[in-house]
C-alpha cells in the first residue's frame, strides 16, 4: 500500500510509477546549485536510495542558491547538507554520501544504480557520467545551467539532456566541449598553465537559485513523464530566459 504522503502526487504519476520511485537506486553527482534542488525534490517526490557524490564543502557563497544549506553549514560536506535535508523531509531515505568524480576515480558504484543525475558545472566530469550511462545502459539525466555577465544583454539560461538506453547521448548531440573534457584530465600544474595562456578562467560563473529550481524541475517533469508513461519524454530541453524568441 502506498505511503498516504504521497496521495496527493498518485493521479499524476500513479501507482507504478511510486513504486518505481521508491526502489530506485539513483546516483546523484553533484550536490551544490542544481543537485541541492535535485536532492530536495527526490526526497519529496519518494526516492528513498540516493548516492551523493561530491567532495565540495558549504562556502558563503553558496547560500544564495543551495537550498540545503545555512549559515551554520559553512565548512561542512555538501553531501553531508543534502542527506540530512532530504532526511528532514523524509526520514525512510537512506541516502549515501561519497567523493565526487576526479579523472582517477573508477567509481564503481555509479555502475550499479538505476538512474545517474548529473548536476556538474565541468565537460569533464560530464562526459565520464555520459561515458558510463552509455556503456551500463543507464538512464542519466543531465543538468546544466550558465550566465555570462560580459554578454549584452546578460546570457541566462538551462539545458537539460535526459540520455536514455539507445537514445542519443551528449557527445553525439555535440553538448560537450572537447577542450574542456581534455583540460579536465590534465594535473593541475598544467591546467594553471593552460590558464596563464588564456584556456580556461578558473573562475567561477554567475548563478542565481531561481535558474537552478527551474531547470531541475524541468528535468524532473521529463523524468516523471519517462517513469509514468503518460508521455515521450523529451529528451532535449533549452531554457533560455533572456532570449528574444
Amino acid at each position: 500500500m502506498a505511503d498516504v504522503r504521497f496521495n496527493r502526487q498518485l493521479p499524476l504519476l500513479g501507482a507504478d510509477a511510486q513504486a518505481s520511485i521508491s526502489s530506485m537506486r539513483v546516483a546523484l553527482v553533484g550536490a551544490g546549485g542544481t543537485g541541492s534542488h535535485a536532492a530536495v525534490a527526490l526526497a519529496h517526490l519518494g526516492f528513498r536510495n540516493v548516492l551523493i557524490f561530491d567532495d565540495d564543502l558549504v562556502e558563503t557563497t553558496n547560500l544564495n542558491r543551495m537550498v540545503t544549506a545555512e549559515h551554520a553549514d559553512i565548512g561542512s560536506p555538501k553531501n553531508l547538507v543534502a542527506r540530512r535535508r532530504m532526511r528532514a523531509i523524509d526520514p525512510l531515505v537512506w541516502a549515501h554520501q561519497l567523493p565526487g568524480i576526479t579523472v582517477a576515480g573508477a567509481n564503481p558504484e555509479l555502475h550499479d544504480v538505476d538512474l545517474i543525475i548529473g548536476c556538474v558545472d565541468h565537460d569533464g566530469p560530464r562526459h565520464r557520467l555520459n561515458q558510463i550511462a552509455v556503456d551500463s545502459r543507464i538512464p542519466y539525466l543531465d543538468i546544466a545551467t550558465g550566465a555570462d555577465d560580459t554578454a549584452e544583454p546578460i546570457a541566462l539560461g538551462g539545458r537539460v539532456v535526459f540520455v536514455l538506453p539507445g537514445g542519443p547521448c551528449l557527445t553525439c548531440l555535440e553538448e560537450l566541449d572537447s577542450a574542456e573534457v581534455a583540460r579536465w584530465a590534465k594535473s593541475a600544474d598544467q591546467q594553471a598553465l593552460d590558464r596563464r595562456h588564456g584556456y580556461g578562467t578558473g573562475t567561477a560563473n554567475p548563478s542565481v537559485v531561481y535558474l537552478n529550481g527551474l531547470t531541475v524541475n524541468a528535468a524532473l517533469v521529463e523524468l516523471a513523464a519517462w517513469l509514468s508513461g503518460s508521455r515521450r519524454p523529451a529528451t532535449w530541453l533549452d531554457i533560455d530566459l533572456v532570449g528574444s524568441a
